[in-house]
């Protein structure tokens, strides 16, 4: 009976122990998923506010867009008079409020803006102010430059996501390409993006894993990325590939690791 009770221990020992092996080679994956996914929550709202000259000039005397955020918009400078030269401005989410595509933001993001967005030589360089979104702090920031009439090149700067007493650190260099939405310019959650990224990530737990995606999808009424393949380099030279599925707005992603799937759900 002693025998059978220590087999049966070893047993689930061995159990737990494969499960959080798989549970740490698909954390640099999860991690990668967690801070573009962040991410996608406020670069169309950058966007959609510094595109137009006459739409960004109306929230900062109103204060506020209540048709697509919580948000309140703050003048800090420049010549909102004829709305050129560099204009920089805050999108304040204060101590916090459920924004309009169902996730919770907090604190600022710092827009300087040099040359709005529709332009060919427009760019926005976005700085993060104690900036939370789902319960985790974004710092650093990003910059944003036109490609072309409804593709913008992000480029990342500093940027980690701040999970309690560890972070997620990424370099990234994405393009998000408006693929739904132009012909609606003031509303912000009927747009729809094609998005690639091409990053380095240092994961939670100090792993490295280099992701490569050219056709994630992103709603900007949904919480989560909602279509597309992401690859994910592992520093022990595997290979993890993410998929979202057929563009339904759920929050399951299935990761494929050495053969083995697996379900994740998305935070």
């Amino acid at each position: 009976m002693k025998k059978l009770i220590v087999f049966v221990f070893s047993f689930l020992i061995f159990l737990s122990s494969c499960r959080n092996e798989s549970d740490r080679n698909l954390q640099t994956g999860k991690d990668y998923v967690l801070i573009n996914n962040s991410l996608s929550h406020v670069i169309p709202l950058v966007i959609q506010s510094s595109l137009d000259p006459v739409e960004l000039k109306a929230k900062l005397i109103n204060q506020m867009d209540t048709i697509n955020t919580c948000a309140q918009f703050q003048y800090v400078s420049g010549d909102t008079s004829i709305m050129t030269g560099e204009i920089n401005y805050n999108i304040d989410f204060y101590q916090g409020c459920s924004d309009s595509d169902g996730v919770h933001k907090a604190g600022i993001m710092q827009c300087n803006l040099n040359g709005f967005l529709n332009d060919v030589n427009g760019g926005c360089e976005v700085v993060f102010d104690g900036f939370q979104i789902g319960g985790y702090f974004l710092w650093g920031g990003f910059e944003l430059n036109y490609l072309n009439a409804n593709t913008w090149q992000v480029i990342t700067k500093d940027l980690r996501l701040q999970l309690s007493k560890k972070d997620i650190i990424i370099a990234d260099t994405l393009v998000y390409d408006r693929v739904n939405g132009e012909l609606t310019p003031d509303m912000l959650l009927d747009d729809q993006f094609l998005i690639s990224t091409k990053g380095f990530l240092i994961d939670r737990n100090n792993e490295i894993g280099i992701g490569f995606s050219e056709n994630l999808i992103k709603m900007a009424d949904c919480r989560w990325i909602s279509q597309g393949i992401l690859e994910i380099e592992l520093s022990n030279g595997q290979k993890q590939v993410v998929d979202f599925g057929d563009n339904d707005c759920d929050n399951e992603a299935v990761f494929e690791l050495n053969g083995n799937q697996y379900i994740i759900q998305m935070q």
